[in-house]
C-alpha cells in the first residue's frame, strides 16, 4: 500500500534512507543491517510488493531506495455519462 500511495504521486526521483524505511517497517529489528538484509531478500517484503505492483520503479541503492513516478497499478477508468 505504501508504494501505491507513493510512486504514482511523484513528481521527480525521492530517495527514502534505510534508516527511515526501518522507522517504518522494521520496528523489531534493533540493528539496521539484518533488517537491509531481509527486506532486500529475493522472497523478501520488497520482492513481494514487486511481484504485487509490477509497474512500481523502485532502484535499491547503499543509501535506500530510491522511488521513481510510476503508473498506478490499477489504470485509471474513464466512464461516459448520458
Amino acid at each position: 500500500m505504501w508504494m501505491v500511495y507513493r510512486l504514482h504521486a511523484l513528481t521527480g526521483d525521492r530517495l527514502v534512507t534505510w534508516k527511515g524505511i526501518k522507522s517504518q517497517f522494521g520496528p523489531g529489528f534493533s540493528q539496521l543491517q539484518p533488517f537491509k538484509a531481509k527486506f532486500t531478500k529475493a522472497d523478501g517484503p520488497l520482492a513481494m510488493a514487486m511481484a504485487a505492483y509490477p509497474e512500481a520503479k523502485i532502484e535499491v541503492t547503499k543509501e535506500g531506495l530510491i522511488l521513481k513516478p510510476s503508473r498506478p497499478p490499477v489504470a485509471t477508468r474513464i466512464i461516459a455519462v448520458r
